[in-house]
Parts: C-alpha cells; sequence; structure tokens
C-alpha cells in the first residue's frame, strides 16, 4: 500500500474509534443476541447463563442489562473486534512508514501512532479491561509525541492540519505528565491543547473542531480534576466557563486571550499566547462582584469526581469527592436493584403514564398535570429529584399508575439522593458559607446536575438548603459577572410587556397580567392572547426592560434546542427566535409557564441548553422560571406579590422572589382566594405548602 494512504486510513480509523467506542460512565443496555447460537460470544454466555436457553426457545434476540459493571463487561467484548481493526492494526501498520518517510509522513505516522496508543490506554483503563497496558507504554505514546512535536516545523502543512496535529500532540503528553506524576506539567499541555482548539474555532476550522471536541472535553475535565494548588486556581475557573459556554447578549464568554499568530519563518504554522494575567484578573474581578454577603459554588462532575468549589470575597475553597454511589430501591418482595454512580452523563426521559391494563395513555406527565396535582397529594408521593424532574406517582386498585421511562442509571429516590448529593457537595461548602456569615449561594451546576433543584436539597436533620440561604442560580462565574456587566436596568424608563397566554388555557393568565401590569405602573402594556403572534412579541421586545409571559412551555428532552414557548394554534417561539429578541441590557424576563427552568445537555456533556440560556443570549440579566408543571393559582399569586416586593417596595429581585414564594408557602385557603377574587378547590388549610406547588420558582442570573 502507497505509504501516504496508509497513513490517511490509519489516521480515519483511530478517528472512527473516537466516535464508536462505548462511553465510560455505562448506561443499561439493550442487547441482540446473533441469530447462531454458536456466534454468541462467551462473555455474553456468561452473563446469561441458562436464560440464554429460555431465549432461544422463545425466540428472543433483545436482553436488558441493567448495572453498570455488566455493561461494561458486555460492551468490552462486543468491541473487542473494533479495538483490532480501528486501533491496534492501525497503530502496528505506522511503524514501518515512520522510517525513512519524508518529514510531513513521519510526522504524521508518529502522531497518529502515539494518539492511537493513548486512545487504546484510556479505553482500557476506563472501562478495566485486563490486560491494562502498564504507565511504559504512555511513556512510550509520550515519547514518540515528542518526536512527532519536534518534526512538525518541518513538516510544511496547512494551518488546519498544523492544529489538528498539535492538538493530538497536546493531549498524548498530556496524558503522559499526568500518569507520571507531573501536574504543572500536564494542566500546562491541557491548557496549550485547549488553547489551540479555541484557535480552530477562531480561525474558522470547522472540520478540526469537530474532529477534536472529544479531546478538548478529556483537556478541561483533566484540569478540574487534577488542579488544586492556589496557582490553578484561575485556570480551574476558566475549565468550568468554558464547559458551561454561554452568550451573553451579542458577547461570548472567553475566558482565554487567544492571539494565534502566523509564524511564516517556518511555512504556515501559528504561535499561541494564553493571556493569564488577563484570566486572573477577570477571575479575580467576579469574585470582588459578589459583595460580602453572596458566595457562588460551582459544581461540576466529571467522569471520576464531583467537584464543588465555593468562591467568595477573600476565600476560594475547593472540595473533591469520588463519584457516589446511589442505592436503586426495589419493590416490596423484589431482589435489591443494586448501587448505581451519580455521574456526569446520565439523564431521564419524561415520565409516562400507564393504564391498569399496563398499556400506556399515551400522553406525558406535564400534559397530565390537571388532572392529578389538585387532588390531595403530598410530599411522601411526590419528588422531584436531580435535573431531570422526576415525580412518582402511585396509587392502588383500578387508578392510574404512574412510572417512569428511564433511560439512564440514575436511581430514585427521596433521602438517599438527597443525602448523597448533600454529603458530596453541599456539607462542606455550608459549613464555610455560615462561617464566613453568607447568607446568599449563587449556584452553577454542570452535567447530570444541571437543573437539579438544590434549593430543595436537606441535609441529615431534614433542612432544605433553600431555606437557611437565598439561593439562585448562575450559568458560570464568568457568565455571571458579564451578566453583571450588563445589568443597568434602568431606576426610570422601564418599559414592560406583558404577554397573556396565548393558548388561553392557563386559567388566571388574564388577572395575572393585569394585576402585575397594575403593579409596575403606566409603563406597563398587557398583549392580550389575540395579539401575541411570534413577530409582535419580537417587536414588543425591542428594548424592553421586562417581559412577563404566561403561559406553556414545552421542554425536549433529547433535543433541548427544540424547546419553546407555546403561542396561538401551532405557534411557536422556539430557542432560535428567542435568542434573536433585542431585550435592553439588565433586562428580567418572568415565565410564568411549566418546565422554562429546565436545561439538558445536547449531544454532549457540556453547553447545558434550554430556554433560560436563550433569553440569557438575548441579552437578559434576570430569568425567573420554572423547574416543572407548576398549579395555575400559584404561578399567579408569586408573580404578582413578587412585582408588589420589587416594584412596589423597591426590594431586590431575589429578595422579592423568596419572599413571594414564602408567602405561598404560609398562606391560608380565605387568603388565596380573597387574593385571587374567586373560589377554587384544594385540600389542606395552607393548599400550597408542599414543595411541589413553590419549589419550581427559581432565579437565575442577577439578583
Amino acid at each position: 500500500m502507497d505509504p501516504r494512504k496508509a497513513v490517511e486510513d490509519s489516521r480515519a480509523k483511530i478517528d472512527m474509534w473516537i466516535k464508536v467506542k462505548p462511553p465510560p460512565a455505562h448506561f443499561p443496555h439493550h442487547y441482540t443476541l446473533p441469530e447462531r447460537i454458536e456466534d454468541t460470544p462467551e462473555i455474553i454466555k456468561k452473563f446469561l447463563g441458562p436464560a440464554e436457553d429460555f431465549f432461544r426457545e422463545n425466540n428472543l434476540r433483545e436482553f436488558f442489562a441493567a448495572f453498570p459493571r455488566d455493561c461494561q463487561i458486555i460492551d468490552a467484548a462486543c468491541f473487542q473486534d473494533q479495538v483490532e481493526e480501528l486501533l491496534i492494526k492501525p497503530i502496528e501498520s505506522l511503524y514501518p512508514i515512520i522510517i525513512n518517510a519524508p518529514p510531513d509522513l513521519a510526522c504524521e505516522s508518529l502522531i497518529s501512532a502515539a494518539y492511537g496508543m493513548l486512545q487504546l490506554y484510556l479505553w482500557h483503563d476506563q472501562v478495566n479491561i485486563q490486560p491494562v497496558p502498564g504507565p511504559e507504554a504512555l511513556q512510550v505514546a509520550g515519547g514518540i509525541a515528542q518526536r512527532a512535536k519536534s518534526a512538525l516545523g518541518r513538516a510544511g502543512k496547512s494551518q488546519d492540519d498544523w492544529l489538528d496535529t498539535i492538538i493530538r500532540v497536546e493531549i498524548v503528553l498530556g496524558w503522559t505528565q499526568l500518569r507520571a506524576g507531573d501536574i504543572d506539567q500536564a494542566i500546562g499541555h491541557f491548557l496549550y491543547l485547549v488553547g489551540w482548539y479555541m484557535a480552530a474555532e477562531e480561525l474558522g476550522y470547522q472540520e478540526v473542531v469537530h474532529k477534536r471536541y472529544d479531546d478538548w472535553l478529556h483537556a478541561l475535565y483533566a484540569i478540574v480534576d487534577m488542579g488544586h494548588a492556589p496557582r490553578h486556581q484561575a485556570w480551574i475557573s476558566t475549565a468550568a466557563a468554558l464547559l458551561k459556554n454561554l452568550r451573553i447578549g451579542q458577547r461570548h464568554i472567553n475566558p482565554f486571550r487567544i492571539e494565534p499568530v502566523p509564524r511564516t519563518s517556518i511555512g504556515s504554522t501559528l504561535d499561541l499566547h494564553l493571556q493569564t494575567a488577563f484570566v486572573d484578573q477577570e477571575w479575580q474581578r467576579g469574585v470582588q462582584r459578589l459583595g460580602d454577603k453572596s458566595g457562588f459554588v460551582d459544581i461540576i462532575a466529571t467522569d471520576w469526581f464531583i467537584h464543588a468549589r465555593f468562591t467568595r470575597r477573600g476565600e476560594n475553597l475547593s472540595f473533591k469527592s469520588p463519584l457516589p454511589q446511589v442505592n436503586r430501591p426495589a419493590p416490596p418482595g423484589e431482589r435489591p436493584r443494586g448501587t448505581y454512580p451519580l455521574n456526569s452523563t446520565s439523564s431521564l426521559l419524561e415520565p409516562v403514564v400507564k393504564s391498569p391494563d399496563g398499556k400506556n395513555k399515551g400522553h406525558e406527565l406535564t400534559e397530565l398535570v390537571s388532572e392529578w396535582h389538585p387532588t390531595g397529594h403530598t410530599s411522601k408521593r411526590v419528588r422531584w429529584v436531580s435535573w431531570f424532574q422526576t415525580a412518582k406517582v402511585h396509587q392502588e386498585g383500578t387508578r392510574w399508575t404512574w412510572n417512569f421511562n428511564w433511560k439512564a442509571n440514575i436511581p430514585t429516590f427521596e433521602e438517599e439522593l438527597w443525602r448523597v448529593v448533600y454529603a458530596t457537595v453541599f456539607a462542606k461548602v455550608i459549613k464555610a458559607a455560615e462561617a464566613a456569615g453568607i447568607n446568599h449561594l449563587i449556584i452553577s451546576p454542570d452535567g447530570s446536575l444541571t437543573a437539579m433543584p438544590h434549593h430543595l436539597v436537606r441535609d441529615p436533620a431534614g433542612r432544605r438548603l433553600g431555606d437557611r440561604f437565598l439561593v439562585s442560580y448562575a450559568p458560570n462565574l464568568n457568565g455571571l459577572l458579564t451578566i453583571l456587566d450588563a445589568d443597568e436596568l434602568p431606576k426610570n424608563g422601564i418599559n414592560a410587556f406583558l404577554i397573556e397566554d396565548p393558548r388561553g388555557s392557563a386559567s388566571l393568565a388574564e388577572w395575572e397580567c393585569e394585576k402585575s401590569a397594575a403593579i409596575i405602573g403606566a409603563a406597563a402594556r398587557v398583549i392580550a392572547r389575540k395579539d401575541a403572534t411570534s413577530d409582535r412579541i419580537k417587536a414588543i421586545c425591542v428594548g424592553a426592560t421586562i417581559l412577563h409571559f404566561t403561559g406553556h412551555a414545552v421542554f425536549n428532552w433529547p433535543k433541548p434546542e427544540d424547546s419553546y414557548l407555546q403561542l396561538g394554534g401551532d405557534g411557536r417561539l422556539t430557542l432560535s427566535d428567542l435568542q434573536s429578541l433585542k431585550l435592553r441590557p439588565g433586562a428580567l424576563v418572568f415565565l410564568s409557564a411549566c418546565d422554562t427552568g429546565r436545561r439538558t445537555i445536547s449531544g454532549k456533556r457540556t453547553n447545558s441548553r434550554g430556554i433560560v440560556s436563550a433569553l440569557f443570549e438575548a441579552g437578559a440579566a434576570t430569568v425567573i422560571c420554572t423547574l416543572w408543571p407548576v398549579h395555575s393559582i400559584a404561578a399567579a399569586l408569586v408573580s404578582t406579590w413578587f412585582y408588589e416586593n420589587w416594584i412596589g417596595q423597591g426590594k431586590g429581585r431575589l429578595e422579592s422572589l423568596q419572599e413571594a414564594i414564602q408567602r405561598l408557602r404560609e398562606a391560608s385557603y380565605s387568603e388565596c382566594e380573597q387574593a385571587i377574587g374567586e373560589r377554587f378547590y384544594m385540600n389542606g388549610e395552607k393548599p400550597f405548602e408542599d414543595e411541589y406547588y413553590w419549589g419550581a420558582f427559581v432565579l437565575y442570573g442577577a439578583w
């Protein structure tokens, strides 16, 4: 085979492995048995045991592995042929080409071999499949990568190919130094990898950006996992900001200052300047903007650890815990379900409804809220946990049974998950915050903890975090700084628009909008439902300082970019529509609609998407939203009481929201009826004291 073709083929196969390899955090999987029994891998035979005979006798081909370790073992067996084809053979084919090859071909052969060796090492290391290559194998890969880096200047590569090569060089060298125990050197290589990757973005090399995305992620998570010395703190903050990427208005959060400069003396290669002083200055400025009573809690879940960093003026504390195990309880009489790791990629689809005969009714929980939440539900029967906000309701006899359609391995429920999250994330943070006299926590979660209701997490004594502190949420420290910079809402000149439920199905939407508009004053205008079209909303939002939306939202778990606010008929405000709104800097958006605060990842672990992030991109500084379906009366009361506090009494936005929520919790039946001017029917003297009714309301951004 032609040497150049052999190198291209090897490089393509190694890149293919990145796309097809099983993830280190294994999900419950469905597997298919081969048609012929003799083709069944031994590892699957061992896993199924006598069950394989039952499957084949009944012509069943699919089986389900629910435990991560089982999935890990089965995946390793299923992928073994691909490891041979996509990694081992391509690496072996490169060795003869390295000798006596021209500089560009030798350089590509060297780095492809080193990069392939790294991927083989990492896969064995992650899935713990024997035999695991020893550290010496990685050292060999590092030595080859160093030779490739030395040859890179003579290779005469184009800029895009040069960037692709140097990114692969830095990931190999970073892991080599990491395994050798030189943390500073490893972080240095990972930082340069991130810098080169961002240079590729800046220069528009989309193929490089697409192919090296996983390496960029690995570098960012490695910086977070390993960087704990004080000199690393600015870079950890930078990595966290990049993992939780965001735009504020038209400004892109880009904590690196990058200057990719062509070096014409050695062809079309580039030089890279990372301005570390700028990064440190921005981080320090963000800390100072928190004030004396606020602390920032940055939470990141990697493949191996959960990190919580507590930042306040004059103090920065880091806490690191191995990924915790959560017990998945079994129904009475069934064997234990085992333990599952709380990891960075877990997710859950919407709960589904099953009829007594076992058939799906075909509705999502969000469509059926009005059928069940007024009928005497209690906190013991409903728990909202983790970013997927799931509800557990079980009724006996001929009534409906509400179950879950699980997609991944986060288990339920109740005290177990709360206890684990509190112990791994909040216990030390709360101790430090209370010692410092902090009364406000700004929480910035990542990964599988993105939209978890952290303000409802309980300590062992049952105290909620939100009952001990004011709690708000933010995208990241750099994003929060940009939000605060944009928070220029004037004392005078308020320009407010309140949109009445375009679909006409929210019972108190008209009352809520009219009441809130009266509190805001003459500058407020109510947009009637018949006028609430997409074009009309886009027009009124130009320069708006307050946007209040009543109605309904749809959040798409598998594709969050397809989420939207519902308008009349088939109309909708999509995420791209919301991003394009031209709100006045510092605008407040109040979304009095279900599910508007939900966020999740789109394909990858970073860049959580949702309606909130789209509104920040439109220039909003504060977004008040909901994490799950909300009762229309509760939403109307919280909204109007918020404006009474904020506009009427001049209190802060977060304080105003918290007081409105507390008032709802304590409100008597008669007080609620008097407020809305009509009768309604619910159980209890305090109809909205359950956390389901008030716990959904959260504030993102400036407080």
